[in-house]
Order: structure tokens, then sequence, then C-alpha cells
């Protein structure tokens, strides 16, 4: 819907494939249905916007992540910035000083059916809350503010308690994502902004996915939150941005193999690149699966 077919492939695998991803989809837990719930919320929201009938398949989607794991409770944060993005650059939001007034863009319509129906899904589908509801939730939410620390051996510091260094997300992603895909993400946010400002690329989905894919990264760097995993913390964002990643690699080939005269030429370059940019990965991925979180790349 973004950045085409290719793009969109390339981020499929290299999520897929990124050696630490492809060890916690071997396991029995949480972590990749909550990745795959709140990337069919986002998806059925970016639809939302041009077909109302996703609106109801956001909610849905969305009661799915709830009902899953914590996660989906942060997901209208970016959401509404994006909102607010959208409506900035649409005129619709307006702050006047004298008299005091704020207009408000008017709200996605997936923003309102999706509480509508996720809430009674966690209600219905969760039977705890059929019980006295109200401590039920308490609890929940209790036990994840105050969660143990697993310690962490960060550069030669073991991190126990808050609180923890800001830059921790941001440096366990550069040390465990396949080095390629991490420039390729950069290379893609500035060949997208750079195109967007001279109006040949949309803005609106590079923000969409640059708030959702960071917000996670953003809630583990606060110094206070819990550390209790590794980078299963902020997994639900890395789809995102792999998808930059994806235009990254799109605007690369177009301005190399794009060029050659003959399609099977194009075709062949593609696949050529492909199989240089997933040799190492794959081969990572299933070497290291024995003991996935001991994974770095080098």
């Amino acid at each position: 819907e973004t950045v085409g077919w290719l793009g969109g492939l390339f981020a499929s695998l290299a999520f897929l494939f990124s050696p630490r991803h492809f060890f916690h989809g071997h396991l029995i837990a949480f972590d990749m249905g909550i990745v795959a719930a709140m990337m069919a919320t986002l998806y059925a929201f970016w639809r939302s916007r041009t077909d109302r009938r996703w609106g109801l398949v956001a909610g849905v989607a969305w009661g799915l992540a709830l009902l899953i794991k914590h996660n989906a409770f942060f997901l209208p944060v970016p959401l509404l910035a994006f909102w607010l993005w959208t409506g900035h650059r649409a005129g619709g939001l307006r702050l006047t000083w004298r008299p005091l007034r704020l207009k408000l863009p008017d709200l996605p319509l997936a923003l309102l059916v999706m509480p509508l129906v996720a809430f009674p899904m966690l209600f219905v589908f969760w039977p705890k809350l059929w019980f006295d509801p109200y401590r039920a939730v308490a609890d929940y939410f209790q036990f994840h503010l105050q969660h143990d620390h697993y310690m962490q051996w960060y550069f030669g510091q073991p991190l126990e308690v808050p609180p923890f260094p800001v830059a921790f997300p941001f440096v366990m992603t550069a040390w465990t994502l396949p080095e390629a895909f991490s420039v390729l993400i950069l290379g893609g946010a500035v060949a997208w902004w750079l195109r967007a400002r001279r109006g040949l690329a949309s803005a609106d989905a590079l923000a969409f996915l640059m708030l959702n894919g960071l917000t996670p990264v953003l809630l583990i760097a606060l110094p206070s939150t819990p550390i209790f995993g590794g980078v299963k913390h902020w997994m639900t964002g890395m789809p995102l941005l792999l998808i930059v990643a994806g235009y990254g690699l799109e605007r690369l080939l177009q301005g190399t193999v794009g060029k050659l005269p003959s399609r099977w030429g194009r075709a062949v370059g593609v696949a050529a690149a492909m199989g240089v940019l997933f040799a190492g990965p794959v081969h990572a991925s299933i070497r290291s699966a024995p003991f996935g979180t001991a994974y770095y790349n080098s």
C-alpha cells in the first residue's frame, strides 16, 4: 500500500530473517502474535482512510491485539499523533491565542470505531474480567508497571534497576539488526523525506510508518520503563521501519538496476541484489536459532 510489491516483499523477508526475530518466531509466546495483530490493525486503519468499511476491521483487529498482549494499549498514541499531523497539513488544526481557541481536524472514523469494538471484545473473551473487572484490570496494569527487571549485560555494565540508558533500544537495534537493513532504514527515511518535500512521495505515508515504527522504541527508551526482555519489546515497530527500508531499496535499485535496457536484465539484477542482501541474514538466522537472544551482528 505504501511502497509497492518489491518494497513490501523486502520488508516482510527482512523482518522474518532478522536473526532475533527469526528466533522469536519459533517460540510459543505472545510476541509474534502481537506483531501480527498490530500490523493487521495498522493496515486496516490505513485502508479506512479511503474506505470506511475498513474501520470495523481495524476495531476487530485491535480487539484481538488487546487480547494477546498489553503492547496494543499503546497503539492509539501514534495513531492520534498521525491524526493531528494530517490535520495540521490539511489546515484543520489551528491554535489561536486571542481568544484562546483550538480547532481540531475531523476525527477518523476508525479511531471512533476501534474502542467501541475492541473493548467489548476484551471483556467478552477474557473471562477474568467477568468477576470484579475493576480489580482485574488494576492488577493487570500493576503487574506490568512493577514488572521484575531482567538483568541486562550492557557494554560491560550490568543493568539491574532503573534508570536505564535512554539509548538502550537504539543501541540494541543497531547491534542486532543486520547492518544492511539498518543502512536501508536510514537511507530510505532520508530519501523519502527529501522526495516528499518535492511532492514526489507521500509525506503522510512516511509519517504513518515512522510514528508507528518508532513509538515502541521510544517507550522502552524512557529511563523508568521496565526492561524484562530484549528486542522483542519494540518488535511491533520493526515491520514499519523495514517498510521504509524497502523504499530505500527501491530507490537504490531504480538508480542502478532500473537503468538496464533489458527487462530480463533488470529482473536478474533485482534477484541478485535480494540474494546479496539476504544471504548473510538467512544464514545467521538459521545458525543462531538455538541461542537467538545471544545473537549480535558483525
